[in-house]
């Protein structure tokens, strides 16, 4: 056994020097080993469910144990609420980092933890931290900053000029968690050269993207209006009719994509930008290149542990056990969940109080049923089958694709 992905990463030849190695020193597995390469996620426990190593004969552990993440040169553990605790180097823990040598205890099986001694040059830690508010943002060669639009934990997006043809477009900053080498940073700009070909009118067109003074910059399309969250959090739920034009436009986005073998990984309110599109309200679905590419390199730091809430909650259970290796109907359960949001104004899981509490109610806990809102028009009573199809834990037992999971929402709507 060991924990892999399917999907190579834009480093996935630095991945292979730069695996992670747990060792079973102690209990049913003694002897045995896992690797962990590139970022990734590794789960441990006594199953059911798709955990990279189940131990069935440790009745110490419990179903769901704990959670190591992965990016060199990173490791964080992550105690998972277990019954017994999780121990590293003889101290019980809630989350902690790792270093080469660590012991990880939990039951019967021991783990050391092995990592490739002075193999990688990353360096942890940005290399520069983002211009603060108010303060003139780095130079993007050929482009006139005109003004800042707004900024988020990953970075900050500013509206600006192209020189070239004076055409109006966003640049989004973001300042790499772990530094990049130029390989890296090269292959990771090959990769994202690759987004041009989504051409959809719900769909951000990428342009272009670069380096400078230590930070990723990406230009994209500029879109006049607001997310879909910051609507929510200002007038409310949505009205039914207006979710069936707005979430049969994200899904025909996110089909075109599919179609050419692209997948978004990060649908959710914040993603979703509301805008004019032919002369009528619709929506744009943004940050295709950051879902796909950077939050799977090594430059993207540790994405799940220590995330309390946000990006995760719209998360399908198969991407939190193995986010590099997702599939469309990853896209689909995010979609629907995004759409869940807009209906109620609430997310499909009670708020967490902490990363491991919000990890252990997406891999075991089935989504709230679809309420009526506080205030706010009555939603139609078959609306609840079709939403709940779609967030099925199952992804077999989701739609068979986002365009039937379309025509199923626009005949509930």
């Amino acid at each position: 056994m060991s924990a892999s992905s399917a999907e190579k990463s834009p480093d996935a030849s630095t991945e292979e020097a730069e695996a992670l190695t747990l060792r079973a020193v102690a209990g049913p597995l003694s002897g045995q080993t896992f690797s962990l390469a590139g970022h990734a996620s590794f789960f441990v426990g006594r199953g059911p469910g798709a955990l990279q190593l189940v131990l069935e004969g440790d009745a110490g552990i419990s179903r769901t144990h704990f959670l190591i993440e992965y990016n060199p040169p990173q490791a964080r553990l992550v105690d998972l609420r277990s019954k017994n605790g999780t121990f590293v180097n003889g101290t019980r823990v809630e989350e902690a980092d790792l270093r080469h040598g660590d012991e990880v205890r939990a039951g019967q099986t021991a783990l050391r933890v092995e990592l490739p001694a002075g193999s990688h040059t990353l360096t942890v830690g940005p290399a520069v931290s983002l211009p603060t508010q108010g303060v003139a943002p780095v130079l993007f060669p050929g482009h006139q900053v005109v003004r800042e639009l707004g900024r988020g934990g990953m970075g900050v997006v500013y509206q600006a000029t192209r020189l070239a043809d004076m055409a109006t477009v966003a640049i989004k900053v973001v300042s790499p968690a772990v530094a990049p080498n130029a390989q890296t940073l090269g292959r990771f700009q090959r990769e994202m050269a690759i987004l041009q070909r989504l051409d959809h009118p719900h769909i951000v067109r990428f342009l272009d993207t670069g380096e400078s003074s230590g930070m990723l910059y990406f230009i994209m399309e500029y879109v006049e209006g607001q997310s879909a969250a910051d609507a929510v959090k200002r007038g409310g739920p949505f009205a039914p009719g207006r979710v069936a034009v707005l979430g049969g436009q994200l899904l025909e986005a996110l089909a075109h994509a599919h179609l050419q073998g692209f997948i978004h990984r990060d649908v959710k309110p914040g993603n979703l930008l509301l805008t004019t599109v032919d002369g009528r309200e619709g929506v744009k679905l943004a940050d295709f290149g950051l879902g796909r590419t950077y939050q799977a390199s090594m430059m993207s730091g540790l994405t799940i542990s220590g995330t309390p809430g946000g990006t995760p909650g719209y998360m399908p259970p198969e991407q939190v056990l193995d986010f590099r290796s997702a599939r469309p109907a990853a896209d689909q359960y995010s979609a629907a969940a995004t759409l869940y949001y807009l209906l109620t104004g609430q997310m499909i899981y009670e708020p967490a109080r902490s990363t491991a509490d919000l990890l252990m109610r997406v891999l075991h806990d089935e989504p709230l049923p679809l309420r009526q809102p506080v205030s706010g028009p009555a939603l139609p009573g078959r609306l609840g089958p079709v939403m709940c199809r779609a967030l099925a834990r199952d992804p077999k037992l989701r739609y068979p694709d986002v365009l039937a999971f379309r025509d199923a929402l626009a005949r509930a709507l």
